[in-house]
């Protein structure tokens, strides 16, 4: 529920059309130097209610992404005011860059099944009690916190990117005498997913922060990531042909050769299977332990997504 993208200003339901009329040019940079003076970085947008889709969206300026920092929004916001100037009718709060976060707690359900966030927010203000921080009502009428990155106990990190190989010297002196082989290399996957409960868990808390848990993206990197440490499968790019392709070299046995065989693909294939075969034993087991502390959350849980 939380975000770090950027923060839309309210809208209505079907009668948001008379948005269109707005505050003017003037009123909406009026209120993005307001909103700077309290130190939040925002930008013009179109807001307009989608038929189509039933909800509230919005037109941004045609470039925003870049604006990662004050800096850089210094240079264009300008722009950005001038390509929004005819039909600007509201603000988008850029969280990154203005060093917030944002909780958008919703009040409808989701189409994969979730249930409202507004059920499950209350569940937890009842137990824990509300956040004493700023909130607004969201179009939908379900409400947005504020915190500011700052806040003392917010864990804000980001996941951690995986280690590259760089240096290739490196990487020779650390290979084994072993040459890789997809039917005789499981140990690579197996020597964490049947080691001590507390290698699991570390194993755990990386695929949980590598590849977990849509759809288990980034398993690629993780994969890399356990041969990086063996020190036997190495992928890289080629500068000279400006192409971002990885190249993959294997150690086999006493050399590194590039891989023209889908050597990498074939062991990727088998150790992953192993793995996700672990993973859904570890995840149902965290289920279950979470289900019998708190078995008012299951219900808010599709797929074992929160």
């Amino acid at each position: 529920m939380a975000t770090i993208g950027a923060v839309q200003a309210n809208a209505s339901g079907p009668g948001a059309s008379k948005l269109s009329k707005g505050p003017g040019a003037q009123g909406i940079r009026d209120e993005i130097l307001r909103l700077r003076e309290a130190g939040l970085l925002s930008i013009p947008v179109h807001l307009f209610w989608n038929g189509d889709e039933g909800k509230k969206d919005a037109d941004f300026p045609h470039k925003w992404c870049h604006i990662t920092d004050s800096k850089s929004w210094e240079n264009s916001i300008e722009a950005a005011l001038e390509q929004r100037a005819h039909d600007a009718n509201g603000v988008a709060i850029l969280t990154g860059p203005s060093h917030i976060y944002v909780i958008d707690v919703d009040v409808v359900k989701k189409k994969n099944g979730t249930l409202p966030g507004m059920d499950l927010w209350s569940q937890l203000i009842a137990r824990h009690g509300e956040p004493q921080t700023l909130k607004a009502q969201s179009g939908s009428g379900g409400q947005h916190f504020f915190f500011k990155a700052s806040t003392p106990g917010l864990n804000h990190k980001p996941a951690k990117k995986l280690g590259v190989l760089s240096d290739l010297k490196a990487a020779l002196q650390d290979a084994t005498s072993a040459a890789v082989d997809p039917h005789d290399d499981m140990q690579v996957v197996t020597q964490y997913t049947r080691g001590t409960r507390e290698v699991q868990d570390l194993l755990l808390k990386i695929v949980v922060e590598h590849a977990a848990p849509k759809a288990y993206v980034n398993l690629g990197r993780l994969f890399a990531y356990m041969y990086m440490i063996e020190g036997r499968i190495l992928a890289t790019t080629n500068d000279a042909e400006k192409s971002r392709d990885s190249h993959f070299f294997v150690w086999n046995g006493s050399s590194w050769v590039e891989d023209n065989s889908n050597l990498v693909a074939s062991v990727f294939t088998s150790q992953m299977g192993c793995l996700l075969a672990w993973y859904e034993r570890e995840r149902e087991r965290v289920l279950s332990t979470l289900y019998s502390k708190h078995p008012d959350l299951e219900v808010f849980l599709v797929d074992g997504i929160l």
